[in-house]
């Protein structure tokens, strides 16, 4: 115990930031080889070892996926592995350099020519969307996703979508958030609304969940009316990241790019319960594993981040809210029926929590939704292909993606103009030019179940980003039950306010974004 060194000694040592230790820890890199009875944690020569490796490997260009894999295929890494490791590194990069200098010259003539203060010509605009592909689609196959065609298909569709926003900026200062981020060692959350849908977003590493996994239209995130980013980070360390962000960028920046910093407890919930059992590494455990769907099954979903409204929540008046508030019998019957019902994946969670949002006014059919099997009696007698595009959600709830799509089978109308006419629809746009379409080529039946689904249809990307939060409230609900529920229990006394960020503000009605 003598050679034992602490956080800071090792940090020293290494020239690693203790932030950066902890965050490699979190992602199983690296091991503390005791925990003192102060909970501090302390490192014997091995980890001293194990932590100058995988700095060099990081100075050699190694991802952290790269490095893990490396460390699991041979902890010790002989000379050998790891000669033969490097000359693959080297050969990579030659490729990347040859293919990066050729990009770079096409660049340079085109930054020369608008230097010049001329319009994009067609070819002009072919060659930045044509390496903006390309980067995307290394990236995302970096992340272990094949690059099929229909892949490819989505990303043009989703930048010829982005053409006429800020997302040229938004993208550089995601770069600068998750670099920030990773040199503050702590975690940000994925990015809520339509973000979750963008396949640009996940090729940066910002989306944690692969978009196509779940049917979603990647073109929507830039087709909202104001396409915005809400990056959460642990509720304790947000005025220090937006510092250290602020060194780098400027609050107008991220105005005009629509990057929002919020500050969520969820996170530095999530923090608490890994400082008492260590890192968990919720990547690595699958969606449908009995340790995601088991609280689920239990029914004991009280503590599921989303899908149960903490009564302390701040949220905009409504009946709904108010409802699930009250502790009646409806809430314990309906929670009661779980017990039952045969939870299949994180798609049907997606869907209970859908039901169960409180501001979705659709609990009346989470009910419903738990007694049957597969479609509905009235959805069935809808047709075949609306069948199918309902299929997933048992014909008892809509998502604006299932609506956009359900348009698409008797309009020819673009995504964009499908999103816009839903926003007609459902009051925000005044006139929509293609209307008689709709009323010309749509049947009374469809048209009927949209008009009637327009006024409180969800989007899917939103809770799919949730999933996100719901994962890990339910891994914790199932493996540490007792620390989890004290860790929400301290930060509800602590602050006096809810675990669980379903609002824009807290108790004090005081913004939980950084800023605005």
């Amino acid at each position: 115990m003598k050679d034992w060194i602490t956080i800071g000694q090792l940090a020293k040592k290494t020239g690693l930031t203790a932030r950066a230790i902890r965050f490699y820890e979190a992602k199983g890199l690296l091991k503390s080889h005791s925990r003192g009875d102060n909970d501090y944690r302390f490192y014997s020569k091995s980890e001293v070892t194990q932590a100058e490796r995988i700095k060099n490997f990081k100075d050699f260009g190694f991802t952290l996926g790269e490095i893990a894999e490396l460390l699991a295929q041979d902890p010790t890494l002989t000379t050998e592995n790891l000669q033969n490791s490097l000359k693959k590194k080297l050969k990579a990069l030659k490729a990347d350099h040859v293919q990066a200098a050729a990009r770079i010259q096409k660049l340079e003539a085109l930054i020369a020519s608008l230097n010049t203060a001329h319009k994009l010509s067609e070819p002009q605009r072919r060659i930045i969307m044509e390496e903006l592909v390309t980067q995307a689609k290394q990236k995302i196959k970096a992340r272990g996703v094949a690059v099929s065609g229909d892949l490819e298909r989505n990303l043009r569709h989703e930048l010829k979508a982005a053409e006429s926003t800020h997302f040229t900026k938004m993208m550089e200062l995601l770069d600068i958030i998750k670099d920030v981020a990773d040199e503050m060692g702590t975690t940000i959350g994925p990015g809520r609304g339509p973000a979750a849908g963008s396949l640009l977003l996940y090729s940066k590493g910002f989306n944690h969940n692969y978009s196509q996994q779940f049917d979603l239209l990647p073109e929507l995130f830039f087709h909202a009316v104001k396409p915005l980013i809400w990056v959460d980070v642990a509720y304790d360390e947000g005025p220090e990241f937006l510092n250290h962000l602020l060194k780098r960028t400027t609050l107008e920046e991220l105005r005009e790019a629509k990057i929002f910093i919020f500050q969520c407890p969820f996170l530095s919930v999530m923090a608490q319960v890994e400082k008492q059992v260590g890192p968990i590494n919720y990547d690595a455990i699958p969606d449908h594993d009995t340790r995601v769907l088991s609280s689920f099954v239990k029914g004991q979903v009280e503590q599921i981040f989303l899908f149960d409204a903490p009564e302390k929540s701040i949220m905009h008046a409504n009946s709904a809210l108010e409802f699930w508030q009250k502790e009646n019998e409806v809430k314990r019957a309906i929670w009661k029926q779980l017990e039952t019902y045969k939870v299949k994946d994180a798609e049907d969670i997606l869907n209970l929590c859908t039901l169960a949002y409180p501001i979705g006014n659709k609990i009346a059919m989470l009910e419903e939704y738990v007694n049957h099997e597969k479609l509905v009696p009235s959805a069935k007698k809808l047709p075949v292909q609306i069948q199918k595009i309902l299929a997933k959600t048992k014909g008892l709830l809509m998502y604006r993606e299932d609506f956009i799509r359900i348009l698409q089978v008797y309009l020819d109308w673009s995504v964009s103009e499908c999103n816009q006419f839903y926003s007609f629809k459902n009051g925000r746009l005044k006139e929509f030019p293609r209307a008689e379409e709709y009323e010309k080529h749509v049947p009374a039946e469809i048209r009927e179940l949209l008009d009637t689904e327009a006024k409180s249809v969800f989007l899917k990307s939103h809770m799919v980003c949730m999933w996100w939060f719901i994962k890990r409230s339910a891994v914790m609900n199932s493996l540490y039950p007792k620390e989890y529920r004290a860790a929400l229990k301290d930060w509800e006394d602590n602050h006096h306010s809810a675990w669980s960020d379903l609002g824009f503000i807290d108790k004090d009605f005081r913004p939980l974004a950084l800023y605005f």
